[in-house]
C-alpha cells in the first residue's frame, strides 16, 4: 500500500520503460536503503545495543548475588572448626600460615580442615546449576 501511495505522489516522474512492478520494487528498495542510512534507524540500533548490554549486565549481577547468597548460606551451615579456615582462606585471602597462627593450630590441621570443609560444601552444593559465579 505504501508503494502505491508513493507512486501516486511521484507518478509524474515515472517513465514507461518497463514493468510497473519492477519500478515499484526499485522504489521500495531505495526507500528501505534510505531508512537504513537515516539517523533515526542508527539511533535505534545504538540504543538497542546499549540497553541490551546493560540489561544483561544487570541480570548477571542479580544472578551472581543470588548464587553468592546460596554459597554464603552453605558456608554458614558448616561446623565452626571447618568454617573458620574456609572464610579466612577464601574470603579474607589469608595464607595457611597466617590462619594457623591466628587459630593457634598446626598448618597441617588448617589444610585438613580446608579440605574437609570443601568436601562438605561440594556435597551440599552438588545439585546447584551455577550460571555466573563459576562460569563468568
Amino acid at each position: 500500500m505504501l508503494k502505491e501511495v508513493k507512486f501516486f505522489h511521484h507518478q509524474k516522474y515515472y517513465e514507461e520503460r518497463g514493468e510497473m512492478r519492477a519500478y515499484l520494487a526499485r522504489m521500495t528498495i531505495n526507500k528501505c536503503k534510505d531508512y537504513l542510512k537515516s539517523w533515526a534507524f542508527r539511533k535505534i540500533s545504538v540504543q538497542h545495543k546499549l540497553f541490551s548490554k546493560q540489561k544483561s549486565v544487570l541480570q548477571d549481577t542479580l544472578i551472581q548475588q543470588d548464587e553468592q547468597t546460596i554459597l554464603d548460606e552453605a558456608i554458614l551451615k558448616l561446623p565452626l572448626k571447618l568454617r573458620e579456615p574456609i572464610v579466612y582462606f577464601y574470603l579474607e585471602d589469608m595464607t595457611i600460615k597466617e590462619i594457623a597462627k591466628l587459630l593457634e593450630i598446626p598448618e597441617g590441621t588448617v589444610k585438613s580442615r580446608l579440605k574437609k570443609g570443601k568436601e562438605l560444601l561440594k556435597i551440599d552444593l552438588h545439585d546447584i546449576e551455577w550460571e555466573v559465579l563459576f562460569h563468568g
